[in-house]
């Protein structure tokens, strides 16, 4: 890898991994919603969540494109199929911001519980080898791993994170209840 790719992937997996405390942090908060840590934050997801979403997607299609384009690294099958359930979003989401459109949630929230599902299928049959498919497209294997960071990153690992996140939001912004006092 160049070293405009690496600096690139390091600084993206250290992104990864702070997007994993911000979903754990949201877990926490909505399985304990009586602490004082719930209160201040879930309100504040809320609040945000469409905006944080965009931000989210939009940085998923940069990096995509600065990967497949830039770097030169083939995306498969399912890195395709992925990009699918992601690039609308940033539409559907500016729009949302735009227009405040509140069924955005719900289109946003069912894109990335599909695409989720998809990118953490291609996660755990890179790492575990395991594969229901013989996933192939022209150029590149769904088994190929470009980078592998701190023993789990990898580009599927950074999809299924985005989605994630998203979903988290959009669930949150959907069903949490701002309480008046």
């Amino acid at each position: 890898m160049s070293s405009f790719a690496s600096i690139l992937t390091l600084f993206l997996a250290l992104g990864t991994i702070a997007s994993h405390v911000v979903i754990l942090a949201i877990i926490v908060s909505l399985v304990w919603q009586e602490s004082y840590f719930s209160k201040k934050i879930l309100p504040l997801v809320k609040h945000y969540a469409v905006l944080w979403s965009f931000i989210v997607a939009l940085s998923s299609l940069v990096g995509s494109l600065i990967y497949s384009d830039i770097i030169g690294f083939d995306p498969c099958t399912l890195c395709w199929i992925q990009r699918i359930f992601i690039y609308p979003q940033i539409l559907i989401l500016g729009f949302a911001l735009w227009r405040k459109d509140p069924h955005a949630v719900d289109y946003c929230l069912w894109f990335s519980i599909i695409g989720g599902v998809i990118a953490l299928y291609q996660s755990v049959s890179q790492l575990t080898g395991f594969s229901l498919t013989a996933c192939t497209s022209v150029g590149e294997s769904c088994a190929k791993i470009y980078f592998l960071l701190f023993g789990y990153i990898t580009l599927p690992v950074m999809s299924f994170t985005a989605f994630v996140i998203i979903a988290l939001l959009m669930f949150v912004k959907k069903v949490y209840r701002v309480e008046t006092q």
